[in-house]
């Protein structure tokens, strides 16, 4: 069952999204669920070792918790 943050609801478990921003200077990027959804902000932590290899438009797989400003990644895998 989805869980709820604020006036969004997380999806429970993993989710497919597809990347639509990188910003490695500041050491985020923004990728929007497959499904439908609001975009989901992901810290470098997550990702440093697959770049330069991701790139926008690169499906991911992602586990969305809430943040602060929305929904948040907490795992991300590549494909």
């Amino acid at each position: 069952m989805p869980r709820r943050a604020g006036a969004g609801v997380l999806p429970d478990g993993p989710v497919a999204a597809q990347i639509v921003r990188i910003d490695g200077a500041r050491r985020f990027l923004f990728a929007r669920l497959v499904d439908g959804g609001a975009d989901v902000y992901v810290h470098a932590s997550l990702f440093e070792g697959l770049v330069p290899a991701l790139r926008e438009g690169d499906t991911v797989t992602l586990v969305v918790g809430s943040g602060e400003r929305g929904p948040r990644a907490v795992r991300l895998q590549r494909g």
